[in-house]
């Protein structure tokens, strides 16, 4: 019963046209001016040494103005049609992407948390009309707005399943698989995980990713993410390895992180900069 009286506010109030939710939301986009605040500028300045203060001011503002925007832009989900939400995704690439399908291969798409991600995920496999789209997530700690997240993820047509599922996933479906594996602080060291040079620190990545793309021999993709203008995003497909079983332990990962170095420092303000990322 709450399920339907929370979900049923939500759709009504998404019915709202975008440029009305950017501004009910203008008091979050003021909270967040103080929200992590020290986290957000100690994470650019250690990642961007040589940059000026003043430039670090203003990423830490843009960020905030993009992470605001993240909650209109997925209420807006609940009722938009794919063909209006699509209108705001440009996709590149996508050619080669269905090629390794129609091939039955094994694909894994590897993302950072750049941009309006949710969004970007729910939209982007109706909008290219690609099929068995499977996004690994960890689900809520809170049930009722787990429920209602997932469904409105899954709309169209994109499943999404727990991360510890991925394995047994992998295992049976062939499909397109989307994982998003930023680097974390890790709360003690541990043999399974690896350390690169990621934006000028010391950082550390998940091997989940490597260790499935190798054993089924997957394609490996990065999903280059830009946002070209207030909801307006551009998706860029590109490749790490057709034939990951061959590449070197770490090779995979440290490809990835390259690639997602690269996409932050194109645009820095789009970048999750509000975790702690680095002890």
């Amino acid at each position: 019963m709450m399920y339907y009286a929370v979900y049923s506010i939500l759709y009504l109030i998404s019915l709202l046209p975008l440029r009305l939710l950017y501004i009910m939301f203008i008091p979050v986009k003021w909270l967040l001016r103080i929200y992590r605040y020290d986290v957000i500028v100690q994470n650019l300045s250690r990642s961007f040494p040589h940059q000026k203060y003043a430039w670090i001011k203003q990423q830490r503002k843009e960020f905030q103005n993009v992470f605001a925007d993240f909650f209109p832009e997925l209420l807006k989900v609940f009722s938009a049609s794919s063909k209006s939400l699509g209108k705001r995704i440009t996709v590149e690439n996508t050619s080669f992407v269905k090629d390794y399908q129609q091939q039955g291969r094994q694909i894994i798409v590897c993302m950072g948390h750049c941009g309006n991600y949710e969004l970007l995920n729910i939209v982007a496999s109706r909008k290219e009309q690609v099929k068995n789209v499977y996004v690994t997530y960890k689900p809520l700690h809170n049930k009722l707005a787990d429920i209602i997240l997932k469904n409105v993820r899954e709309r169209f047509d994109t499943q999404y399943i727990p991360v510890w599922e991925a394995k047994k996933y992998l295992d049976e479906v062939k499909g397109i698989y989307i994982f998003g594996n930023d680097q974390y602080a890790p709360v003690k060291k541990t043999s399974e995980e690896y350390i690169f040079n990621f934006l000028n620190q010391r950082s550390t990545f998940f091997p989940g990713v490597e260790i499935f793309a190798r054993k089924t021999n997957a394609v490996v993709l990065y999903k280059h993410i830009l946002r070209t203008r207030r909801g307006h995003y551009k998706i860029d497909f590109r490749l790490i390895t057709d034939n990951a079983a061959d590449c070197a332990e770490g090779e995979v990962i440290k490809r990835y992180a390259a690639m997602l170095e690269q996409n932050i420092e194109e645009q820095p303000s789009i970048w999750l900069w509000s975790h702690k990322r680095w002890k």
